[in-house]
């Protein structure tokens, strides 16, 4: 199997990547990203195992004044639920991003999600705020472990949604 050469990692080391040493990145405060948006950062389809294909790309409405890009992909088998996607919002400063983040929390989160344990990705920033948690679910009677990883760093939140079966995706995949 080709290597992912996209990692969790990365995909949350985005917001790092983002900044300059004053840590934001400042994009105009406009209702859709605009060409100063990082779109080279999003998750491509050459960055998962083969049999995804991108399944579109999106502005979404996301908590607070922010500037957001979306993008998901789905496994080439058809089957229901195998899926990913990526967000990324930038906010106008740090002070709107944290108190972005609770919301981000609420809607994305509820009790019955469990935290990763068994995982050897760290966040790189101390002061981020960052939840990586999974909830076993199935879909089709196929057994799934559905992950949600959220961080916020300085002024911008990263999104990473996966369901991983061990067949289109394995965690170690995931997270390598």
């Amino acid at each position: 199997m080709k290597p992912i050469k996209c990692s969790l990692m990365f995909l949350v080391a985005i917001a790092g990547l983002l900044t300059s040493t004053a840590c934001t990145p400042h994009l105009p405060p406009t209702a859709v990203p605009g060409p100063d948006f990082p779109y080279a950062l999003m998750m491509q389809e050459s960055d998962l195992p083969p049999g995804w294909e991108r399944d579109g790309g999106s502005f979404p409405d996301v908590p607070g004044d922010a500037v957001a890009y979306g993008v998901g992909f789905r496994y080439t088998s058809g089957e229901f639920g195998k899926i990913t996607s990526h967000k990324v919002a930038i906010y106008p400063d740090l002070q709107a991003a944290i108190d972005a983040y609770p919301q981000w929390e609420s809607q994305w989160f509820n009790p019955h999600w469990l935290p990763v344990r068994d995982t050897t990705f760290h966040v790189g920033d101390a002061s981020d705020d960052m939840r990586f948690e999974y909830l076993d679910v199935k879909i089709n009677g196929v057994p799934v472990r559905s992950y949600r990883y959220l961080q916020r760093h300085c002024n911008a939140i990263v999104l990473v949604l996966m369901n991983v079966d061990n067949a289109s995706i394995t965690f170690h995949q995931f997270e390598e």
